[in-house]
């Protein structure tokens, strides 16, 4: 027991600097995009450039940034409500909680976020496309709707989470039945 209190604690700090790190460092991005540091990380080409796949023929301004950071919080948003969802999952393996109704709630929580996200993607991507194009000529901005393999395998992905959550409830069920037979 001993062994899972350790590593769930180290998961569980791990999942907290990950819900910290996220926005600081979408906010780090979109404040250094088109400056010679920012060129460096983002590996800004210039005008035109493709940014996400998207081009942009226009620099982007002050607000474009800060929408586009708030764009960007979307899928970031989704994935720190999984890291909190996963922060209190790792709690309750360190407390020594292992087959209880509230780890799979947890485990269900989880699933559920991430099919969420995966619902969510063509809209983040959509208002993406859209604030980074704002500045572009007329004619030059664009609206760009995808759906990709991967949203699709994340789907699913999503699904079997659930699925699993589902059967880890019912297992725990019997093990409390049993329990009661003498």
């Amino acid at each position: 027991m001993d062994k899972i209190q350790k590593r769930s604690l180290f998961f569980k700090r791990l999942f907290i600097a990950a819900m910290v790190f996220i926005p600081l460092k979408n906010l780090f991005l979109w404040i250094v995009y088109k400056t010679p540091f920012g060129d460096m990380i983002l590996q800004y080409v210039p005008p035109p450039t493709i940014l996400m796949g998207i081009p942009i023929l226009a620099p982007l301004t002050p607000l474009t940034r800060m929408l586009a950071f708030l764009v960007d919080m979307i899928p970031s948003g989704i994935n720190m409500i999984m890291l909190y969802f996963l922060v209190k999952l790792f709690d309750l393996y360190f407390q020594g909680l292992i087959f209880t109704s509230e780890n799979v709630r947890r485990v269900r929580q989880i699933g559920i976020t991430l099919l969420i996200g995966q619902v969510l993607f063509p809209v983040y991507d959509g208002l993406m496309s859209l604030v980074l194009t704002m500045n572009n000529p007329v004619g030059e901005r664009l609206l760009r709707i995808t759906i990709s393999h991967v949203e699709i395998v994340l789907f699913v992905i999503a699904f079997v989470i659930i699925l699993v959550s589902w059967i880890m409830d019912e297992a725990r069920k019997l093990n409390e039945e049993q329990a009661l037979i003498v």
